[in-house]
């Protein structure tokens, strides 16, 4: 019975950690509305 104590204590710790740390929106400003290509020049 204590094993099973410790067993779910260890999980739910390990889960509100990743929880805490996870990132909940990844909000990136300035992105382009279109990729942009870039050009190849052929010169030689």
């Amino acid at each position: 019975m204590k094993k099973q104590i410790i067993t779910g204590t260890g999980i739910i710790s390990c889960v509100a950690l990743c929880a805490a740390v996870w990132p909940r929106n990844a909000e990136v400003e300035n992105l382009p509305a279109e990729p942009e290509k870039t050009t190849v020049n052929t010169e030689i």
